[in-house]
């Protein structure tokens, strides 16, 4: 959500609401009753995901009118999905995931600019890159932290278009 006062007086200035529209893809499902997240009636959720995951989530969701599930046949894609958030009203997305979800967006033609913060401690594995091809982006701005920070980059990219691995000979895979 937002904190920070210039951020709020911002979004305030533009006539949004403090919390932004929290959008949260999932092919998987999600907890709920467990998670913050779904329990503040002042934050608007949008689940983006497939008819399979919302029927155990149905309970919980007639409980909370302010999640909005919109549901995907499973042979659509982002796209499609973001179509549909743009119905709902919604048209600038910051999302936040993993190299799987960063991927796609990026794929299917979805993202502008990426916000990528990279840690000093180690999690997940070594050396994995954020996009699984090779970004044609201009750095807009890079980062590194000092002192409790040092080791952490922060890198805003603007894209001006996905470069996909060649696939090269039948069945060879990325090179």
């Amino acid at each position: 959500s937002v904190w920070g006062e210039e951020l709020v007086s911002q979004r305030e200035s533009l006539g949004k609401p403090r919390p932004p529209i929290q959008v949260v893809p999932t092919r998987r499902g999600v907890g709920i009753e467990r998670e913050m997240l779904y329990n503040i009636p002042e934050v608007r959720v949008v689940l983006l995901t497939i008819g399979a995951c919302v029927e155990p989530m149905r309970a919980a969701l007639a409980a909370r009118p302010w999640i909005t599930a919109v549901v995907l046949d499973p042979s659509e894609g982002l796209a499609e999905g973001f179509e549909r958030l743009r119905a709902l009203g919604i048209e600038q997305i910051s999302c936040v995931g993993g190299r799987n979800l960063a991927t796609q967006l990026i794929d299917a033609g979805l993202v502008q600019d990426v916000y990528l913060t990279t840690s000093a401690r180690p999690g997940g594995e070594p050396e994995t890159p954020m996009y699984a091809g090779r970004l044609d982006a201009d750095v807009v701005v890079r980062k590194r932290g000092t002192e409790d920070e040092t080791g952490v980059v922060f890198e805003h990219l603007r894209i001006r278009s996905p470069l996909k691995p060649d696939p090269g000979p039948a069945g060879a895979g990325p090179t």
